[in-house]
């Protein structure tokens, strides 16, 4: 099973990002942290979840559960918005999304 989401595989950012599921490029990790577990991240605000605005700031939350931080996150480390089949995948392979994350997207 691939555990590293490429660009390819994503759907392109929408204008605005905020409250939505976004995907960071592998190699803004270091090695030991370059997989899928902490690619996807939930976008919670920042000048950089709006396209129309000046800035780069996403300001994001990780969407696994084992002690899940949140810290800022520049737009252009972001490859795209994750696909159902993306999502559905690394469910399989890691649970389901903490709380706080399920809670926003219930939105």
């Amino acid at each position: 099973m691939k555990t590293i989401i490429n660009r390819s595989e994503c759907k392109p950012l929408s204008d605005n990002i905020e409250g939505k599921l976004v995907v960071i490029k592998p190699d803004f990790f270091k090695p030991e942290f370059r997989e899928a577990k902490y690619q996807i991240v939930l976008a919670t605000g920042g000048f950089g979840c709006d396209a129309n605005k000046m800035g780069n700031a996403v300001y994001i939350e990780e969407v696994h559960t084992d002690n899940p931080e949140h810290y800022r996150q520049e737009r252009y480390n972001l490859i795209g918005e994750p696909t159902e089949e993306i999502i559905k995948e690394w469910k399989s392979m890691y649970g389901e999304f903490n709380e706080k994350v399920q809670k926003a997207l219930e939105v």
